[in-house]
């Protein structure tokens, strides 16, 4: 584990330095040499960080911070939603505006063909 990856978890964590160092039973001048880099975090040491920190021992996240998260990943869900509902609205009107063409144009066709037909009996 390195320095950074140590600093990173402390602060992930939440845990000042006082409060790291008694959680895994060293010293704070054994965690502070950690941290500088003047001595390396055993291996034992490192894979026993991981697994107390990474398994056990969550931050619990702020309830306020985490309400917001979930209501922005609402927003987001629903924008997205939103976002496809109004593409499929935009797809069906133009697809009705086609319609409505080829009917229109079909009439306009029949109204010819009567206008020639009359036009011939009358003729």
């Amino acid at each position: 584990m390195s320095k950074e990856e140590l600093k990173k978890l402390m602060r992930e964590m939440r845990y000042s330095r006082k409060d790291f160092a008694e959680r895994l039973e060293i010293s704070i001048h054994t965690l502070d040499s950690w941290i500088q880099g003047k001595r390396e975090v055993p291996k034992t040491m490192s894979a026993l960080i991981n697994l107390t920190f990474t398994q056990f021992d969550k931050p619990e996240q702020d309830p306020v911070l985490e309400a917001i998260e979930r209501l922005s990943n609402m927003i987001i869900r629903n924008d997205d939603l939103l976002s496809e509902g109004v593409k499929q609205t935009l797809l069906n009107t133009e697809k009705i505006n086609m319609k409505s063409d080829d009917i229109l144009e079909n009439q306009s066709m029949g109204l010819e063909s009567l206008k020639s037909l009359l036009g011939d009996i009358r003729g």
